[in-house]
């Protein structure tokens, strides 16, 4: 199956393509800034006024051309992280059980697990460990939430929520947008029965904003195509019944 390169890049944050792209301006305000030092730095020598206009000139093809390069650079990789991150969401997402493996948002941040004061050993083996804030990926499945983390090995889950009733979402700004804004996602394990919690931010506010509203859709979608089943449950099990007392003196009346 081909890849999609346009589709990849969609998928890449609208914040992170910025910061991509403020890079490679940045190389090439640099080279600029070297083309115009040269040409003064060689009127000074030889004498030539005309070598420093020359520099000053010649910088803005020189900046186009250096940024250009920079972005060639960076582009691609960036378009393979997300195509590796994005192939590992899904296998771990498949592995949580996930039903739909259509990946909806994809973006970096941190995780950071937030223990009860019953779990203190946990919290200080986590310490120790250098696992008390991760760097880690998001991936959002129509039913499930996916945090990894990079590894030697290859990616690895952090944590993973199913995208129901059972999911408790919390927010520092209420759904506002502020640098440090945090989501805090919980729901309780299905075989242990045990209390998860893990904060989630993000360098990206914009993304983590849009990963808030994402899962309280999917989280009310989930809601109401359950409540719509177990409504549909109900009437099969009542069977038809007879509009009222008018309905019961015309079944009488016909015997």
């Amino acid at each position: 199956m081909a890849i999609d390169s346009e589709e990849i890049w969609r998928q890449v944050v609208p914040e992170e393509k910025i910061a991509m792209m403020s890079r490679a301006h940045s190389s090439g305000v640099f080279w600029g800034a070297i083309a115009v030092l040269s040409g003064c730095t060689f009127a000074m020598a030889l004498q030539i006024q005309a070598l420093m206009w020359f520099g000053i000139f010649l910088s803005p093809v020189v900046f186009q051309v250096a940024a250009g390069k920079a972005w060639r650079g960076i582009k691609p990789r960036l378009m393979l992280e997300f195509l590796a991150a994005r192939s590992a969401a899904r296998r771990l997402a498949f592995n949580q059980g996930a039903r739909d493996l259509n990946l909806l948002m994809l973006f970096r941040g941190n995780c950071q697990p937030i223990f009860e004061r019953d779990d203190l050993t946990e919290a200080l083996n986590h310490s120790f460990a250098n696992k008390a804030r991760e760097a880690v990926w998001i991936g959002v499945f129509s039913d499930t939430i996916i945090v990894m983390s990079e590894g030697i090995g290859g990616a690895a889950l952090v944590c993973g929520y199913s995208i129901n009733d059972k999911l408790a979402i919390e927010s520092s700004d209420a759904g506002g947008y502020t640098q440090d804004k945090e989501v805090i996602l919980s729901a309780a394990d299905r075989l242990t029965g045990k209390m998860h919690r893990h904060r989630i931010t993000s360098n990206y506010a914009g993304a983590l904003v849009v990963f808030e509203k994402r899962i309280i859709g999917l989280k009310k979608e989930k809601i109401e195509a359950l409540s719509g089943q177990q409504q549909k449950a109900e009437e099969k099990e009542e069977g038809p019944t007879f509009g009222g007392e008018d309905d019961l003196e015309l079944f009488s009346s016909s015997f």
